[in-house]
């Protein structure tokens, strides 16, 4: 962790940017300024604003585990297709392990979050909190591997930072079914800022006040 005032970084916003149901999610424009760690950022207003499972077009939302408990349930003749699924829903069996897979995923991603949130507040609070930072890249090099890491399209920024900053592995942000005592001592190195195998893959969390300086093409970053 440390300070920094009236350096540069990189950093990119989705595109289009997602909308939860908050405010965070207004495009940056260059010449504007902005705080960050006030609320919750895009990626951890994900978990705040939305679960996961399945809904017919127009019908009620239905969690994943109401949702896998049933068609296991229909396809083990223990209960009829529910009125609001039949006939918008295969029951296929692969399918539903897809969508199952997929929710497990973001179940123990959210496990994650809380627990290295857990981790920072109680041993490393002047650090910036993976809910409300942003992750910013230090090199074009950098900007490259995580254009490449993340899904999506993507608008980047050259940004002036004058905050906090703490570079880390993200070797270290696991997601799976583990105990929570190894899920802590995951957080313990990825807060401590030990080193990962692999130098690329560090990631840079930012939390204070930013600067758009200006758009950076795909043509400047060499992804073109």
């Amino acid at each position: 962790m440390e300070n920094v005032r009236g350096e540069e970084f990189y950093h990119y916003q989705p595109v289009p940017v997602p909308y939860w149901g908050g405010v965070r999610a207004t495009p940056w424009q260059v010449g504007q300024t902005y705080t960050v760690g006030a609320e919750f950022n895009l990626y951890f207003d994900f978990f705040n604003e939305k679960g996961w499972g399945w809904a017919s077009p127009g019908g009620p939302f239905h969690p994943s585990v109401w949702f896998a408990e049933h068609v296991l349930n229909v396809l083990d003749g223990r209960e009829p297709p529910h009125p609001d699924i039949d006939g918008f829903y295969s029951y296929d069996v692969l399918e539903t392990l897809r969508l199952t897979t997929w929710s497990l995923k973001k179940e123990a991603d959210l496990v994650r979050e809380l627990v290295f949130e857990e981790v920072r507040r109680e041993h490393f609070p002047d650090h910036p909190s993976r809910q409300r930072c942003i992750w910013v890249a230090p090199s074009k090099e950098a900007a490259r591997f995580w254009q490449t890491r993340t899904p999506g399209r993507k608008r980047w920024f050259r940004v002036r930072l004058s905050g906090v900053i703490h570079g880390t592995s993200s070797e270290y942000v696991v997601a799976d079914t583990i105990s929570l005592k190894e899920l802590r001592a995951f957080a313990e190195q990825y807060w401590s800022g030990t080193p990962g195998t692999e130098p690329l893959k560090d990631e840079v969390l930012f939390e204070g006040v930013v600067e758009v300086v200006a758009d950076v093409s795909p043509e400047e970053l060499g992804m073109a």
